[in-house]
């Protein structure tokens, strides 16, 4: 489907706190097409793979898996210092160029993966184990969807419902998704599949996106939208013994599970801007009152906080980041961008003629400084729409 509606590689991660059924989750996914075995009793005999893998590896498998679904299980097991490229690098959909001993290329490896992915971890909070801050497209290649406590297959049915689905997924497999492709098909050419998944994924996408959703919410809708259409696919070829009010409520379920989730549902520039206040906050002992000739320098000083004119109480008017302070105020993120976002929303002051910076007297000299407005507090907490 990923082919026909021309959307890139990615897909989902479940992450919760064990038990919960995640991996039970990909190995129901993995008997689609493969054996559903437990990885860790099957071995490579399973469909499922473990995230423990090096970025070579990975190319390999992806490979291996062109125009099909990924199961990668044990996200924690994953790389840390590695795992950040392994995102981009899988959903860029081809590996990296490679010489061979006489000077000729090797065949670049290529393909074309819906990947689904578990871990207690989720994938912005392995991206953030390396010291890095998650960006918005690594959050968009890989949709979290954090699990509930009570578990996936916690909805009122046999308690042991998971674990008759982890024996029969080893004993019964591989069928189901043949029978999904001549569903699919059913007497239809290329390009008539093309129109009618891509005129779907239009239809369905709009349909489950919410008003005033971000550039980043809608291009990861068609994602959800994706799964709803090949959802409604097998269960109206009798694939899935589903109604299609039941597909369409199951989507919209975990879609609503993933809006809920602020992180996912938030640009670059927001989630930076969230940073630079709660280390603004944090940080308020390495910053001096900029009209004080302090006999003690803070350690690490990262700048100053210029009081409001008869405010009372120390009221700031402005706050006063050196070079220094912002690189580490915005660590992970694109000082130049965060800076742009600020003087955009109106949250920087700056003397004529420069881009960005004040010329502020501070502890009895002029010097250049970075001049925040106290407004960027209130960034994160506006008011929910």
């Amino acid at each position: 489907l990923l082919k026909y509606a021309g959307i890139e590689s990615g897909g989902v991660t479940f992450a919760g706190l064990t038990p919960a059924g995640k991996t039970t989750a990909l190995q129901v996914a993995a008997s689609v097409w493969g054996h559903g075995g437990d990885p860790g009793a099957y071995g490579e005999v399973a469909y499922c793979r473990s995230w423990s893998m090096t970025p070579t590896a990975l190319e390999s498998v992806a490979a291996s898996h062109n125009d099909s679904l990924l199961c990668l299980d044990e996200l924690g097991k994953a790389d840390r210092s590695t795992y950040s490229r392994m995102v981009y690098l899988i959903s860029g959909g081809s590996g990296k160029p490679r010489g061979l001993p006489d000077g000729e290329m090797r065949a670049l490896r290529s393909w074309r993966v819906f990947i689904l992915s578990s871990g207690e971890l989720s994938s912005a909070d392995k991206i953030a184990e390396s010291g890095t801050k998650a960006k918005g497209g690594q959050l968009l290649r890989l949709l979290d969807i954090r699990v509930p406590e009570s578990g996936i297959f916690s909805h009122g049915q046999d308690a042991n419902a998971a674990d008759t689905l982890k024996r029969v997924c080893a004993q019964f497999y591989g069928t189901a998704g043949p029978a999904f492709i001549a569903g699919l098909i059913d007497g239809l050419d290329a390009t008539q599949i093309h129109e009618k998944i891509s005129r779907a994924v239009q239809l369905h996408a709009e349909n489950l996106t919410p008003a005033n959703a971000t550039p980043e919410t809608k291009r990861a809708i068609k994602k959800f939208a994706l799964v709803k259409i090949g959802g409604l696919v097998a269960a109206g070829a009798g694939v899935l013994p589903f109604q299609m009010a039941t597909v369409q409520s199951s989507i919209q379920s975990v879609l609503s599970a993933w809006l809920l989730d602020r992180q996912g549902d938030s640009s670059d520039s927001e989630r930076a801007l969230s940073d630079l206040r709660g280390f603004l906050l944090a940080n308020r002992a390495r910053m001096m009152y900029a009209d004080e000739n302090a006999s003690h320098v803070p350690a690490k000083l990262i700048g100053y906080v210029h009081r409001r004119d008869g405010s009372i109480g120390n009221e700031p008017d402005l706050i006063l980041l050196t070079n220094e302070g912002l690189r580490e105020a915005v660590t992970g993120h694109d000082s130049r961008m965060v800076l742009c976002e600020l003087d955009r929303r109106g949250l920087l002051k700056k003397s004529q003629g420069y881009k960005y910076r004040a010329h502020i007297e501070s502890v009895g000299q002029q010097i250049w400084l970075y001049a925040i407005r106290p407004g960027i507090f209130d960034v994160g907490h506006e008011p929910e729409s």
